[in-house]
């Protein structure tokens, strides 16, 4: 009797990670059990995933002390206003108090204090950094599909939007009329929950630039893009990642044989992925002349599970599928869809020519990379 497709799958996962193997379960009538997996995250370059509004000096945090401290606006305004006349600004109020008081969390401040900062998601109740489910799940699926191209574009359709969905109907299916549907998606049996932080994140706020390739192919700094929080260097997250087997056994009838075996070993797509993006990011930054940023970024290559590239800042190729690209190509779909933008000095052989990097306490740093480590969970 051969194994159940949980069984199989776990099998492969852990012999592409070189994990122990777990007991499973059969799976219960109905085929609804989940494989289930620890995720622990290690940031290995300042991280950020960002909320969709900016907050305000002065309103949501002052600086003090090298610090910027974020308010409780309810205790403030509770503690420290009558209610009566015109409402005055949170810094009007603290005026000659110190603001730790009435602050929720504080954040290491790096270089002067900014009038605004773009803030990471946190929880609503514990207002600790995390990493959401979707940011996780975005990366597999782009690693998926990057394993999965072979470099040959499909024909390119009339929308910048939607030219990659040929591609991702090829690899991940679509229901009987050929559209894409979430219900009748390979990527749906990948269900990573929110990683959550272990212990205290250290956080920084620190300004961000764009930097991009001058007439000699040197990389230099060009033009700020405010400031960030980031979550420091060496900081840990942790959560769990279900494997549906029932959507994969339905998958056998209908889709591709290669996009199931890339599901059943995406931790190798999600390795590869990462180790060719790494490796491209380096070649970048020597030719760029930044021996520095190629020595750190190569010194992430070595370790236990994937490094990856993940949240705000990590650029085109992180992204896409653009790493199998020719020149050609890249040169082919910026004419098609009137990407002039693309198309400086540099374009297409060192395309993208711009990199989005943060002050670090010791300059400039590439953001995003983080290592994943998955381990099964005993049945």
């Amino acid at each position: 009797m051969s194994p159940p497709m949980s069984a199989r799958l776990v099998l492969i996962l852990c012999s592409a990670w070189d994990l122990p193997l777990p007991c499973l379960p059969l799976p219960r009538e109905g085929g609804d059990a989940m494989a289930e997996y620890e995720v622990r995250l290690t940031v290995l370059t300042p991280l950020h995933l960002r909320q969709p509004s900016e907050r305000r000096a002065g309103w949501d945090f002052v600086p003090e002390g090298g610090r910027l401290w974020v308010l409780d606006l309810n205790r403030v305004y509770r503690e420290l206003w009558g209610g009566s006349g015109p409402v005055p600004t949170p810094l009007e109020l603290l005026r000659g108090r110190r603001a730790a008081p009435y602050a929720t969390y504080s954040l290491r401040l790096l270089g002067e204090a900014p009038q605004s900062y773009w803030p990471l998601m946190r929880g609503p109740m514990d207002q600790q950094p995390y990493i959401p489910g979707s940011s996780l799940k975005g990366l597999m699926r782009t690693a998926l599909l990057w394993h999965l191209f072979n470099g040959a574009l499909p024909e390119l359709g009339n929308s910048a939007r939607t030219a990659a969905q040929p591609l991702e109907l090829a690899a991940f299916g679509h229901d009987p009329s050929g559209r894409r549907h979430p219900n009748y998606s390979l990527a749906r049996a990948v269900l990573p929950e929110d990683l959550r932080p272990v212990g205290e994140a250290e956080c920084w706020v620190a300004p961000a630039y764009a930097y991009a390739l001058d007439g000699a192919g040197r990389l230099v700094r060009r033009v700020p893009l405010g400031h960030l929080e980031v979550v420091a260097p060496g900081a840990s997250f942790h959560g769990r990642l279900k494997i549906d087997e029932w959507l994969l056994a339905r998958g056998e009838l209908h889709f591709p044989d290669s996009s199931l075996q890339a599901a059943r070993r995406f931790p190798q797509a999600l390795t590869e992925f990462g180790r060719a993006l790494l490796a491209a990011e380096v070649r970048f930054y020597r030719a760029g002349q930044e021996r520095r940023l190629a020595d750190r970024l190569e010194g992430l290559g070595p370790g236990q599970g994937a490094v990856a590239c993940l949240g705000w800042g990590g650029g085109w190729a992180s992204k896409t599928v653009g790493l199998k690209l020719r020149a050609e190509d890249v040169r082919r779909v910026a004419q098609r869809f009137a990407l002039r933008r693309w198309q400086g000095r540099h374009f297409p052989n060192r395309f993208p020519a711009s990199r989005r990097l943060v002050m670090g306490p010791d300059g400039p740093l590439p953001l995003g990379w983080v290592r994943i480590e998955l381990h099964p969970r005993g049945g």
